[in-house]
């Protein structure tokens, strides 16, 4: 009797332990089991918390303003680099336009060394030509070119030579004669002042006088005669033309 009893027991207590790990299972398939394979899933919710930094509103703040700031720091050298640049270029220019007219100047130089002969004033007025007849000449006819202009007006040598006389002449009042390399004398006639004085070397361009009433006149003008050899006075219009000079 105590045997059945026992098999019973034994019998119960393995179907207990039977149902407890059935009822164990069934809590555990009804779970959220948790993967662990990093699947698809896993990498969606990876990409869901990463920030795109090539595209500024994806930016974090702090890296948003530090870029602008490198932006506007470009900005400003590319406008200085431009202002630079402009700046540049109007000294160039500025250089360019020096050099061409010091070449122009070179060449005026050139040319006058050439040709030895200058306009012996400026700013005058033709008022009488070499032949013409008038009783104001004691000849009757005018023996000169008659370049009228304010008194005071410089008078400078038309060309290279020596000053043979200075001083005041009668009609022609203050006079100076400069003698050429080949025996040619130019006369300045009527100054009002001379700032020459014999023996002088003179060369074109260079100061002997101011214009001016004296001797025979009827108002300032420079007189100026040219006599070959010192001989009888020639049109200097046509020997001034033969020097590049158009009075």
């Amino acid at each position: 009797m105590l045997g059945v009893v026992a098999l019973v027991a034994a019998g119960l207590g393995s179907f207990a332990t039977t149902e407890a790990s059935a009822a164990g299972h069934t809590l555990v398939s009804q779970g959220y089991p948790t993967s662990t394979s990093g699947g698809a899933d896993d990498d969606r919710a990876e990409d869901a918390g990463e920030v795109d930094v090539s595209r500024s509103y994806d930016r974090p703040p702090i890296e948003r303003e530090t870029a602008e700031l490198v932006q506007q720091r470009e900005a400003a050298v590319t406008k200085n680099d431009r202002v630079i640049a402009a700046r540049a270029a109007e000294l160039v220019k500025k250089k360019e336009r020096r050099a061409k007219l010091e070449k122009i100047r070179q060449a005026k130089l050139v040319k006058k060394r050439r040709n030895g002969w200058v306009m012996p004033v400026k700013g005058y007025t033709l008022t009488a030509r070499f032949g013409q007849q008038s009783s104001l000449w004691s000849s009757g006819a005018h023996t000169g070119l008659d370049f009228a202009g304010p008194s005071g007006s410089k008078l400078v040598a038309m060309a290279s030579g020596t000053v043979t006389s200075a001083g005041y002449s009668g009609a022609y009042g203050n006079r100076t004669v400069i003698k050429l390399a080949d025996g040619t004398e130019v006369w300045y006639c009527h100054q009002s002042r001379i700032v020459v004085n014999v023996g002088d070397k003179v060369s074109p361009g260079e100061v002997i006088g101011y214009s001016g009433s004296t001797g025979n006149v009827t108002g300032p003008h420079l007189h100026l005669e040219v006599r070959p050899s010192g001989g009888s006075p020639v049109n200097p219009e046509t020997v001034m033309r033969q020097h590049g000079l158009t009075p």
